[in-house]
């Protein structure tokens, strides 16, 4: 397992059937790979998981641990929080205006906030000189990145697939919406409906078929700036209105963060101090049919929250704490409790940021680690915090045979080419192989036809259409191959 850093202590927890049946002593953690034994015959027989418990550095006090500077315009910040994701840990900022340091895009970081590759991504997808595109970002569970883009020229939710990435970093990256019209106001028609239109944020929630994006669109038509939520399932493209209107939500400055909960959605929007109040607060919180179940106008949040700079604002991956930027640029940190489906938000610190430029998006890590984008730099906090272990299931299983007291053979894929491919791949296995099975994007298996001889394999993809696929040899470990 990777450890972004030194930690004094770390365990390897075995489950079965979501019961932890062992346990592993790690002992002192460095940054980077760290290893760890499991005797076999310490196990069950089954199928197990396993996850690193991982002990953190408790601070007594919010520390920057971390920044980057040098932007000219950065506008959004997404942090890959899926343990299912290739990707897990994965850090992307949005700039959205070019200078001698960053370029026009999306730009890909590692957990240690090393930038992966020279470039930025999808510059060609939103006008040059547009300061508001690409706006704020979110990934989901698979690791892709949706990206809201707030200019009427190029409107539309994009994607950037850190699995696919274009070869020249700066083309068009594809749309999420499909529409045979685009209005000159940005709105996107398909076919006589309309379907969305240029967005200040774009939120997904939830996972597989439960998956829903959630966007605060300007163009709406009938309703202009408005939370719209699409019951988008699996589907990587979409062609139809959105499912529900949860209408405007007392979000009359229009620039717009969203945060969505299974019950809800929590919008920010940018104000003045001393200007949060109920009529235009900063805050709100509704439910699923638009009803403001929170306003942060109320006496009590308004005496903390004065106002909100850019809109940004994060919430904790347990939902139990919330990191907002209180007027001009500091972070106000809040407790989360709920009543039912009513959120209450009790003040805990305010951090001074130091700095002077607005912030539009802040991320927790998985860690709880608080990564605030302001335009012109990136600002980490740790922040003190009751737990003192962060908990990280790895995305696999194992099988222990019964009997034997061994792991059972599973062959993972050493080498597979050629990838891309037109007619057909050619695979080697660490192990001999049984089975093969392939997968769209979407999770579905899709039928081959394979001649296995050892630990060698031949597959025809030849009918398949363009995409990626995931391939499966024993139902090993995935790897992906593109059919072009």
């Amino acid at each position: 397992f990777k450890a972004t850093g030194d930690a004094p202590n770390a365990n390897i927890i075995i489950r079965k059937d979501g019961e932890q049946v062992h346990t592993v002593a790690v002992g002192a953690v460095k940054a980077g790979e760290n290893t760890a034994t499991v005797n076999n015959s310490d196990l069950p027989e089954g199928e197990l998981t396993w996850e690193v418990e991982v002990a953190e550095k408790s601070v007594a006090q919010p520390t920057l641990i971390s920044k980057i500077d040098g932007y000219q315009k950065a506008r959004g910040i997404a942090i890959d929080n899926s343990p299912k994701s290739k990707f897990f840990g994965n850090i992307y900022i949005g700039n959205c205006t070019a200078n001698e340091s960053f370029e026009k895009g999306i730009y890909i970081y590692d957990p240690t906030l090393q930038m992966q590759g020279e470039h930025a991504y999808g510059a060609s997808s939103w006008p040059a000189e547009h300061t508001a595109s690409p706006y704020r970002l979110n990934v989901n569970e698979n690791g892709v990145v949706f990206i809201s883009g707030w200019n009427d020229e190029n409107a539309g939710i994009r994607l950037l697939d850190p699995a696919n990435l274009p070869a020249n970093p700066t083309d068009d990256l594809p749309c999420f919406f499909t529409f045979t019209e685009r209005k000159s106001n940005g709105g996107l028609w398909n076919d006589g409906q309309y379907i969305s239109g240029s967005t200040t944020c774009a939120y997904v929630w939830g996972s597989g078929e439960n998956t829903r994006l959630f966007t605060f669109d300007e163009d709406h038509e009938g309703s202009n700036n408005v939370i719209l939520r699409y019951d988008i399932g699996t589907n990587m493209t979409w062609g139809k209105p959105a499912d529900m209107n949860l209408g405007q939500a007392r979000m009359l400055n229009t620039d717009v963060q969203l945060i969505a909960t299974e019950n809800g959605v929590w919008a920010a929007q940018t104000r003045y101090s001393p200007n949060n109040i109920e009529g235009c607060p900063s805050l709100v919180y509704v439910d699923m049919e638009g009803n403001i179940l929170f306003n942060s106008g109320n006496a009590t949040t308004a005496a903390v929250l004065k106002g909100t700079r850019g809109s940004g604002f994060a919430i904790s991956r347990d939902g139990k704490t919330m990191a907002i930027v209180n007027d001009p640029t500091n972070y106000t940190i809040f407790d989360i409790t709920w009543n039912g489906n009513t959120p209450n938000l009790t003040h805990r610190y305010t951090i001074n940021s130091g700095r002077t430029a607005a912030v539009n998006q802040m991320a927790f890590d998985y860690a709880g680690n608080l990564y605030a984008m302001h335009q012109d730099g990136l600002q980490v906090f740790s922040l003190p915090s009751e737990e003192t272990t962060v908990t990280t299931p790895a995305a696999g299983t194992f099988h222990i045979a019964a009997g034997s007291g061994v792991e059972d053979a599973v062959a993972e894929v050493a080498s597979i080419y050629p990838n891309p491919a037109t007619d057909v791949i050619r695979v080697n296995a660490t192990a001999e192989i049984s089975t093969i099975a392939v997968y769209n994007v979407a999770g579905a298996a899709v039928n081959v036809e394979a001649s296995v001889e050892g630990n060698a394999a031949t597959i025809n993809v030849a009918h398949l259409a363009k995409g990626i696929y995931i391939l499966k040899v024993n139902d090993g470990k995935a790897t992906r191959f593109i059919k072009k």
